[in-house]
């Protein structure tokens, strides 16, 4: 894994090359000209990593559409987590009508180089198929740590959609899981930025 960056103006000039390579990435049949490119974030609280960019998303570069936005955004609010204050993007980069397993494969290598670069405190694997490809088939809810960083896996906001558990639910589990990690770094920001990646 490549070195850490350690300067803001590192990190915003190895993201742009980054994205430049994702625009002319061909390792699948996606047309790159589709690319949903993520918003720069440096170090934020969480990174929350989705499956692919929805269709219905009102604004590029940004994790979730429609009205699994809404719930997203919910969540945050139970977390009070400002949207400046977290990163968001997805294992597979272009939008696409149909989402085909080689796709995941080719594009799921690009996420330990793009959180080499933004850094973020805790990372958060949104559905079990993004938890099982990065980190493997372990367990919801439990932190993980792989190649320096910290992984947690929470439901998609589909979940909510879909019936299979209430608002309520959703945003409670959020609030049980996921607020220790936003209140740990506040005490240990120092330790987080001294490890080595």
């Amino acid at each position: 894994m490549e070195k850490a960056l350690t300067t803001e103006t590192e990190a915003f000039k190895a993201f742009i090359k980054f994205l430049d390579d994702l625009k002319f990435c061909r390792k699948c049949l996606l047309t790159p000209r589709f690319v949903d490119y993520p918003k720069f974030r440096f170090r934020p609280i969480m990174a929350f990593v989705g499956h692919s960019p929805s269709l219905y998303r009102k604004e590029p570069g940004f994790t979730f559409g429609g009205r699994s936005r809404e719930v997203f955004e919910k969540m945050l609010e139970s977390l009070n987590l400002k949207r400046e204050e977290v990163y968001g993007t997805n294992l597979i980069k272009c939008t696409q009508p149909e989402t085909k397993t080689g796709e995941l494969k080719h594009c799921s290598q690009y996420i330990w180089r793009e959180l080499n670069i933004i850094q973020p405190w805790t990372v958060v694997l949104m559905g079990r198929e993004v938890l099982s490809e990065v980190v493997g088939p372990v367990s919801y809810y439990k932190p993980y740590i792989k190649n320096g960083f910290t992984f947690v896996g929470f439901m998609h906001p589909c979940t909510v959609l879909y019936g299979t558990v209430t608002l309520e639910t959703y945003l409670n589990q959020a609030k049980r899981i996921l607020k220790p990690f936003v209140e740990k770094r506040a005490t240990k920001l120092d330790d987080y930025f001294r490890r080595s990646f």
